[in-house]
């Protein structure tokens, strides 16, 4: 079993984070990043001039982002232009980064698709009043119950609107932040057959440095072939931690040791002494399993968790101290 450990940089309430107006690529460690995201399962309400202040927002939920370097993925080998995958909602998609531009090489979601040749999303650097489309056509995919010969053309249409400042949920506050409109169409079908068509519309604030928006509220529609409907989100950043894909690095505050069974030994070592827990969330970042953690030492914690009834794959595990902002993560996989 493989092991991680992940060293969380808290965003603080009410600081103030100075930026550029010009967003460039974001240089992503190759350890990896996951953003922790509050979810909001509705668009929100936003003027297209800054700035913007989302402080009186409630949100309903906590999830997480993760970009890894694409050999991090154990479908890597299908998208070789890819240079990271992002992992969200429990899918999968593969992205590029480099100095002139982000671009997109597939998915494995509910549907699977490999791009030959790259997707421009978006250029590197970019400012106010900049734009760019691309598209990408007959895309062979494939998916769970479907029929042969399945195709995809992909658009996408990306606006830089307006620069401003940016009040989060929390309190924290970024600067410069630049909002940009992004228009994608998917038109899914059968060779020969009417599509499915899909459009999602999205309105990101991006600051420089990230590697995903500090706020992204999005609807998709659907209509052709699909039924008709339509579903909306919005998600904002609360945290940034660095993940250790290599899984050799040992966090000495927080270690999590493979047991038989699917059982994980959890260690926290701290120099607060304060009453711990243990709370695990699956790729959903649903929070699936809460647990005190049994004091030892005065600074030493330790509990055994028992994933032996959950479904294989990947979560996400976070120790915490109450009363505290101090807490570590790390990411497990269920066999």
């Amino acid at each position: 079993m493989k092991k991680a450990a992940f060293l969380l940089f808290s965003i603080l309430s009410h600081a103030v984070f100075s930026q550029t107006e010009a967003i460039t690529q974001p240089s992503i460690p190759d350890q990896g990043v996951i953003y922790e995201v509050s979810v909001k399962n509705s668009l929100i309400d936003f003027s297209t001039s800054g700035d913007w202040d989302f402080s009186q927002i409630t949100t309903d939920s906590d999830s997480f982002i993760e970009l890894a370097l694409v050999s991090d993925s154990n479908y890597s080998n299908n998208y070789p232009n890819a240079t990271h995958v992002k992992y969200e909602d429990g899918q999968q998609f593969f992205l590029g980064f480099d100095a002139t531009a982000s671009s997109y090489h597939g998915e494995r979601t509910v549907i699977n698709t490999a791009y030959d040749s790259p997707l421009l999303l978006f250029p590197y650097p970019f400012s106010v009043g900049d734009t760019s489309t691309d598209q990408i056509l007959d895309v062979p995919f494939t998916c769970t119950g479907c029929p042969p010969a399945l195709e995809r053309n992909h658009e996408v249409q990306f606006t830089a609107l307006s620069s401003g400042s940016v009040t989060m949920p929390d309190g924290s506050v970024y600067d410069n932040v630049v909002l940009v409109e992004s228009i994608q169409n998917f038109t899914d079908g059968q060779i020969g057959s009417p599509p499915c068509l899909n459009e999602l519309q999205a309105w990101e604030w991006w600051a420089e440095g990230f590697a995903t928006p500090l706020v992204r509220t999005s609807v998709i529609t659907q209509s052709g072939q699909c039924p008709p409907g339509s579903s909306s989100v919005t998600k904002f950043i609360t945290g940034v931690t660095l993940n250790n894909t290599d899984y050799q690095y040992n966090n000495p505050d927080l270690t999590l040791v493979s047991l038989p069974n699917n059982h994980f030994e959890v260690l926290l070592s701290t120099p607060s002494n304060q009453k711990s827990m243990v709370s695990v969330f699956n790729m959903l970042g649903q929070n699936i399993k809460r647990v005190d953690l049994e004091q030892l030492t005065a600074h030493t914690y330790k509990t055994v968790l028992d994933m032996s009834g959950y479904a294989p794959g990947v979560y996400l595990v976070k120790a915490s101290l109450e009363g505290s902002s101090i807490d570590k993560t790390a990411r497990i996989i269920v066999k």
